[in-house]
């Protein structure tokens, strides 16, 4: 067990194998597939029959894992989110489903999904993608954050799980004149410090989203290091609230360690929106035309149930293999 440093929780270290690692500071490319192992195939990889065609290319349906029609489940209660909640992607798949309503008119539904890339999983590699919620009593407002570990160093998914619990154990202690921004630069401060002392050899991006009922009504305000992105479900369309793609769909990773600058932006909400803050492995997807984002404004008009909104997390499409981790708030 690695000793908790600068409020860092203890976790456990776990070593991978060496890969091409990058320096701190440095850019890491990336694709709005998500950030894919490009390696050979593997000598255990399973034969091809000798003839055997190569199957068609179908347009991704993005409804996720489950092929035939299956009896809807009977419809659970939203428990209260209360205390703080952080799920990672090391090893298998996570969901959680919970609520928030304060009596003064903040009322939310709240899903939280993470889940190994298959890219990961073919490697035998633990996934490195983390999200978390927690409810500000101070405040009064949510938090939601994501923290995506980058695959070329090892140690990339302790300093993400790392990251989601120190700003969720922070944000919910944080009080009303304080300013969240300043309560995430000294995060990326203390991310630097720990990495450093503890010689780890990892790395992470970084969004966060803080939804608040003010005078004017709801508003979110966005915070991001990185390609992890945040997007807003209103009137029946995605629009980005943070993202930092170029227009060739390519993008140069920022990251920390290396870089502390974190774009912000603020945005009033009406009711009946969606927030989401995701990776890249889901995030990347979720464009105005694309297949899933027609399919979500449809299908997450209302709160789909936890193992539904799982599904649809973790869709299967062979371009997209990367972690996933989704963290969404619907405001009612």
């Amino acid at each position: 067990m690695l000793a908790a440093a600068v409020g860092f929780l203890a976790m456990r270290h776990i070593r991978r194998p060496e890969k091409v690692t990058v320096k701190a500071g440095e850019g890491v490319i990336s694709t709005r597939g998500g950030r894919r192992v490009q390696s050979a195939p593997r000598p255990d990889a399973p034969p091809r029959f000798e003839g055997q065609p190569e199957p068609p290319r179908r347009e991704p349906r993005f409804k996720g894992r489950q092929e035939k029609a299956q009896p809807a489940p009977p419809a659970v209660a939203d428990p209260q989110l209360t205390g703080p909640v952080v799920l990672e992607a090391a090893w298998s798949q996570s969901v959680f489903h919970g609520a928030r309503d304060d009596g003064a008119g903040f009322k939310v539904a709240v899903r939280v999904a993470t889940a190994r890339g298959r890219s990961h999983a073919y490697n035998g590699e633990p996934g490195q993608d983390a999200a978390g919620v927690v409810w500000c009593e101070h405040r009064r407002s949510i938090f939601l954050v994501v923290a995506d570990g980058l695959g070329s160093k090892p140690d990339s998914g302790l300093v993400a799980h790392g990251l989601v619990e120190e700003v969720i154990g922070r944000a919910a202690e944080l009080q009303v004149s304080e300013s969240p921004t300043g309560m995430l630069a000294s995060v990326v401060t203390a991310t630097e410090h720990w990495v450093r002392q503890k010689r780890l050899d990892g790395a992470s991006t970084l969004a966060v989203a803080e939804v608040r009922l003010g005078r004017d009504g709801h508003e979110v305000l966005t915070w991001g290091i990185g390609d992890s992105e945040a997007w807003v479900l209103a009137d029946g369309a995605w629009e980005p609230l943070h993202h930092e793609r170029r227009a060739d769909a390519e993008n140069i990773t920022r990251h920390l360690p290396g870089h502390h600058d974190m774009h912000r932006s603020r945005r009033q909400l009406r009711r009946n929106s969606v927030i989401t803050v995701a990776s890249d492995g889901f995030a990347s997807a979720l464009a105005k035309d694309s297949p899933l984002a027609r399919e979500l404004a449809d299908q997450w008009r209302k709160p789909p149930a936890a193992l539904d909104f799982l599904s649809r997390v973790n869709f299967e499409d062979p371009y997209f293999n990367d972690d996933r981790a989704a963290v969404a708030v619907w405001i009612r």
